[in-house]
Order: C-alpha cells, then structure tokens, then sequence
C-alpha cells in the first residue's frame, strides 16, 4: 500500500489511490 502512496507523492491522493488502482483494474465483470 505505501508503494501507492509513494507514487503518488501527495499524502491527500493516498485517498484517491485505492479508488485509482481499482479504475486501472477494473473487474472482469465489467
């Protein structure tokens, strides 16, 4: 989880992160 937030580099966007990696990833449902 901190390499997310490493990429990201603002503490706020740790929020948005998750949320981030799951639009990259969306589920094979989708």
């Amino acid at each position: 989880m901190a390499v997310r937030i490493v990429r990201l580099g603002t503490p706020r966007a740790a929020r948005e992160g998750p949320r981030i990696g799951t639009v990259r990833r969306p589920p094979r449902g989708v």
